[in-house]
């Protein structure tokens, strides 16, 4: 007697007998084999070795009992017909149809434990994959329609009601179409200035400026005394207040505490304006970080009640760092706040450092460049007319040039 069921291939398994003592002992399962008459549509009538899993199943047709087991046999006047309940196929070796009829009949039957009047949504040959398995399950289940998955013959079935059946087809049909559909054309990438180098050539300024108010040269003639300059361009908020001296909101940014504050300032801000000026240009780059860094020193004058003095170019630093960040907001496709938050990152790391730190200014720089920088993205993107490169570099370098001549004047 064989020892493997002719419809499903079940075959004796291989396992453990546990004991209560967690003894293991090796045993064999064998399946519970019958064998039985099985008339085939031809007539035929063989002795087949069957499990009981599908005899319960009513794959098995009785010689005696064929008018009554629900058999349904297609011929091959009706080819296309196709039963709307889902129904298996058998093995096409089992049925041993006649030759010139072998590839129209077709033979199949509903599993037992299924509702009455459910449908197949997978046809004859079953689930072909598993994504094919899990996308059906997930729309099915996503749009509450009740479904049942079958095994059989070691393929999957999928069954829902009958008067559901349009509706589960359309849901897929509309999901297939929606994973087919092409994605949305991306937009432009910015474009790439050249010789975005050029905007950090006027920071060696800062260092000549440096220079001649710490004596490391001469200094030339018709200017005041340096230790006058502070007190004349330092960031005053109540004199700013009072007596109206705008021009300190620039001055200010020129002037640093000793070498290694400029130092700092100068290195930072070699690294970030470069590449603000890529996406920008040269000239609008230097005149975003002079106007955020004049702004930010205003946010300082407005936000602080106490009285402070501050200097150094830190805050327009700050300021490039944010209209980087806040250009790149709308150029980001994906999570747009991941350039708000790496110029957050910058801020915690570069400007809140220990000592004679002013916190505010940087803080406030950082929000004064976002703001432009995300005005500078919106008028690129929509095409807008700007200032030339050469006349936004001459307006950046005029601005701390009028405000010292201003200062002196008043002083």
């Amino acid at each position: 007697m064989s020892k493997e069921c002719d419809f499903c291939g079940k075959k004796p398994q291989v396992g453990n007998l546990v004991s209560h003592s967690n003894i293991k002992t090796k045993r064999r399962f064998n399946p519970n084999l019958q064998r039985v008459r099985h008339q085939f549509a031809d007539g035929t009538v063989r002795t087949l070795t069957v499990c009981t899993r599908c005899l319960r199943s009513g794959v098995v047709t009785k010689p005696a009992a064929r008018a009554k087991a629900g058999l349904t046999c297609f011929s091959p006047a009706r080819p296309r017909l196709q039963l709307q309940s889902g129904l298996f196929a058998m093995k096409p070796r089992l049925l041993r149809l006649p030759a010139p009829f072998a590839g129209y009949w077709h033979v199949q039957r509903r599993p037992r434990p299924l509702p009455p009047h459910w449908r197949s949504l997978t046809g004859s040959g079953g689930i072909t994959s598993y994504s094919q398995r899990q996308e059906m399950i997930l729309v099915l289940s996503a749009c509450g329609l009740p479904h049942q998955l079958w095994r059989f013959r070691q393929k999957e079935y999928l069954y829902v009601p009958a008067l559901l059946e349009g509706l589960a087809r359309q849901e897929l049909q509309h999901f297939h179409a929606e994973k087919q559909r092409p994605p949305a054309p991306r937009g432009l990438p910015p474009a790439l200035h050249a010789r975005c180098w050029l905007a950090a050539l006027p920071l060696l300024l800062l260092i000549l400026w440096h220079g001649l108010r710490s004596g490391w040269w001469l200094l030339p003639e018709g200017l005041p005394p340096p230790e006058s300059w502070e007190q004349a361009g330092a960031l005053d908020n109540v004199r700013l207040r009072v007596y109206g001296e705008w021009q300190r909101l620039f001055t200010a940014l020129t002037l640093h505490a000793d070498a290694a504050h400029l130092a700092g300032n100068i290195l930072l801000g070699g690294i970030m304006l470069p590449l603000l000026a890529r996406l920008t240009g040269p000239g609008r780059a230097l005149l975003l970080t002079m106007l955020g860094g004049g702004l930010g020193n205003l946010l300082t004058v407005v936000l602080r009640r106490e009285f402070v003095l501050s200097l150094g170019f830190s805050t327009a630093v700050f300021a490039a760092i944010g209209a980087l960040a806040g250009f790149m907001v709308l150029h980001h496709e994906g999570k747009r706040h991941l350039p708000l938050v790496a110029g957050v990152g910058i801020l915690a790391m570069w400007g809140m450092g220990e000592g004679n730190v002013d916190y505010l200014a940087h803080i406030c720089g950082l929000a004064a460049g976002t703001a432009l920088g995300l005005w500078e993205a919106l008028r690129s993107a929509r095409r807008w007319p700007g200032l030339p490169q050469w006349l936004s570099a001459l307006l950046a370098l005029m601005l701390p040039v009028l405000a010292w001549m201003r200062a002196f004047q008043q002083g």
